[in-house]
């Protein structure tokens, strides 16, 4: 009786270790696909946002579109275009002020209490 139990439990601590390493196998295989998928996830809706970007400006899509490898996707080229597109807007505030203050009626400009004020002259 005693040798069949021994048979058994050998059996049965055969049976457990391989199964055990089996679950460790797919376990570990588990993981490496949850973060590949995450990883290829968070690098997806990166470029997905950046193509958000880009559909904003017709130019940066010739860009992407002709000539890939002068594309930068980076934090500097960003600012760098934020600063074009600035200072474009500043330019074209500029050029809108000088227009109205062509059309505007001549004014004199004082200074009272250290502020100053404008004052339209009548003609």
């Amino acid at each position: 009786m005693s040798l069949v139990y021994e048979k058994l439990y050998a059996d049965l601590c055969e049976g457990v270790r391989n199964s055990l390493q089996s679950v460790w196998i797919s376990l570990f295989i588990l993981s490496l696909t949850l973060f590949l998928t995450l990883l290829f996830t968070f690098h997806i809706s990166k470029h997905s946002m950046q193509r958000a970007r880009d559909a904003e400006s017709s130019m940066a899509n010739l860009n992407v579109m002709f000539d890939f490898s002068r594309y930068r996707s980076t934090k500097r080229f960003r600012m760098a275009e934020a600063r074009l597109v600035r200072d474009k807007l500043r330019r074209l505030r500029i050029s809108k002020s000088r227009d109205l203050a062509s059309l505007k009626q001549p004014e004199s400009r004082a200074t009272i209490n250290g502020n100053v004020c404008t004052v339209a002259m009548e003609e």
